[in-house]
């Protein structure tokens, strides 16, 4: 995502080249992001913060945030600092998920939610990889979601991969 500074090689995203300014915003417009940390501006109301992300993406959906907004119950008038986690991770998806992204980058996304909220988060993740075109990269230490929603698994263990496979076969693993 261009967060850091590569000190070598080459990625590609969708056929384009990440870290090439003229693809980025292509790159950008394709991917949404859900952090496992709240990196929103704390004083900033709901509708404040989307009025930031909106213009960041040429293909915001602001139909498909509002429908967000209402399934979630987010308050568009409240501080985010005044949200508990759930809504603020329920907000990071709402955000993620109305530019018409093909892929979600998700880092942690579960933890510390309650059961509800983790339960509501990975069936909305499960209707949004139903369109074939659509992937999610989920990284996560809660092995109970994977088995709820991944197809393929990638161990990764001090930066080396140790089980790239389908879901199952890893999860099965116990000397993992």
């Amino acid at each position: 995502m261009n967060l850091l500074k590569k000190d070598g090689g080459m990625v590609k995203i969708f056929g384009l080249e990440s870290g090439d300014e003229k693809n980025s915003v292509r790159i950008r417009d394709k991917i949404g992001f859900v952090f496992g940390e709240n990196l929103f501006y704390e004083e900033l109301t709901v509708e404040e913060m989307k009025g930031i992300i909106a213009p960041l993406y040429t293909k915001w959906d602001e139909e498909t945030f509002k429908k967000y907004v209402k399934l979630f119950s987010l308050p568009h008038r409240k501080r985010i600092k005044e949200l508990s986690r759930g809504m603020k991770m329920k907000l990071a998806l709402a955000l993620a998920l109305s530019h018409n992204a093909e892929l979600l980058i998700m880092d942690e996304p579960t933890s510390g939610l309650d059961p509800v909220v983790r339960s509501e988060f990975l069936e909305i993740l499960s209707e949004f990889i139903q369109d074939e075109r659509r992937s999610v990269f989920f990284s996560t230490h809660i092995t109970s979601d994977l088995d709820k929603i991944a197809d393929f698994v990638t161990f990764i263990n001090d930066g080396s991969i140790i089980c790239p496979a389908k879901r199952m076969s890893c999860l099965k693993d116990t000397s993992l």
